[in-house]
């Protein structure tokens, strides 16, 4: 099973009971598909797995394959309540991955956009779903979630926060960040900043 970074549990541990479990199935999905596309294969392998991640969520609970743990979990998260339509979400985590192991050393800026929208709505979008924000918050939560989602490639960020009462989200997104930051003194900054906004939400 993937492992989560220190940001990502301390976002699973704010957020709120009942889907803080289904965040971090998520979480680890997304960490499972960067670690294929990170392993240094041909490019087509590492797409074909990834194929084989969305086509796995493509099919009925009961049709998937046997054997992986994470796919099993989030298997009977997703049967175990099927409103969180965590197939749905899980399903665009593959495409976002999918964009860039088909573009591979030649992704271009459409395909890193498109990338990081996917994956912004499949964490982000998913837990403002969750908590039943309204569509306008659901919308200001996949923008903060794009600071987030972009934080691999090395892109300037906006800082734009989650809604209120997301605080999850704004740890993951000062997390990815600071997770990137190659200044030592950005990194310390960054570390104080995550750690006031854990203990504050300011």
């Amino acid at each position: 099973m993937p492992e989560l970074k220190p940001y990502e549990r301390l976002a699973i541990a704010y957020a709120d009971k009942d889907i803080a479990g289904m965040l971090a199935l998520l979480l680890m999905l997304d960490s499972k598909l960067l670690e294929v596309l990170r392993k240094g294969q041909e490019p087509l392998l590492a797409q074909m797995r990834i194929v084989w991640w969305r086509e796995q969520f493509g099919k009925s609970v009961s049709d998937r394959a046997r054997g992986e743990p994470l796919l099993q979990q989030l298997s009977e998260a997703e049967a175990n309540k099927p409103e969180l339509r965590i197939g749905h979400h899980a399903t665009q985590l593959a495409e976002g991955w999918e964009i860039l192991a088909a573009a591979g050393d030649d992704a271009e800026q459409q395909d890193w956009e498109t990338h990081s929208r996917l994956r912004a709505s499949a964490i982000f979008g998913a837990y403002a779903e969750w908590q039943d924000a309204s569509e306008q918050n659901k919308q200001k939560a996949i923008e903060s979630g794009y600071d987030w989602a972009t934080s691999i490639s090395g892109r300037r960020y906006s800082r734009k926060f989650a809604p209120s009462g997301m605080k999850p989200l704004d740890l993951l997104a000062l997390g990815a960040r600071l997770d990137n930051e190659t200044s030592t003194l950005k990194r310390i900054s960054g570390a104080s900043r995550l750690a006031l906004l854990a203990l504050t939400g300011l």
